[in-house]
């Protein structure tokens, strides 16, 4: 598949939201080390691709090991730039990685349903997809809380943060 510069794509995931991250650079696709790898570059990617925030990110080839360039290492995003290319990175393709260090992200999408009071939130994972509905965030945050995981952790930063902003407005 031929790219544009800086482009992403989400590889062996669940083939919509979640996967390895690749970047296409010089014309190659190529994977992202797992070195320094946080949330924040997690939501840029994301957003990125269309979605409203991340879930989680994985580190370890979690969805598989990639072949060829390693193009990004030691990445570094406040999580507001648009694209992964424009954070802070080593140079292009220098890296002290393996495939064995290849990044993997998963994507959410949150929303307020514009014909009711309930905030809807949509998980989409490489195992499932749930669309919930909540009459509060109190209640989603509840259900949220329930479960250690950082993926659900991370879900409730991002939906209490989301929740503020829909308020604000």
């Amino acid at each position: 598949m031929i790219g544009t510069e800086g482009q992403v794509r989400l590889v062996d995931g669940n083939g919509y939201s979640s996967g390895r991250v690749e970047i296409y650079h010089n014309g190659v696709w190529g994977t992202v080390c797992d070195d320094s790898f946080g949330i924040s570059n997690a939501i840029v990617i994301c957003r990125q691709l269309g979605f409203s925030s991340a879930a989680d990110y994985f580190c370890c080839a979690h969805y598989g090991r990639g072949n060829g360039t390693i193009w990004l290492d030691n990445v570094s995003c406040n999580g507001s730039e648009s694209s992964i290319s424009s954070c802070n990175h080593n140079s292009w393709g220098s890296h002290d990685c393996g495939h064995n260090e290849d990044v993997g992200v998963a994507c959410i999408n949150a929303f307020w349903s514009p014909n009711s009071t309930a905030f809807e939130f949509l998980f989409i994972t490489q195992f499932n997809i749930a669309r919930i509905a909540f009459l509060s965030v109190k209640d989603c945050i509840t259900q949220i809380k329930s479960s250690r995981s950082r993926t659900y952790s991370n879900s409730k930063r991002l939906l209490l943060g989301h929740y503020t902003r829909k308020m604000e407005r």
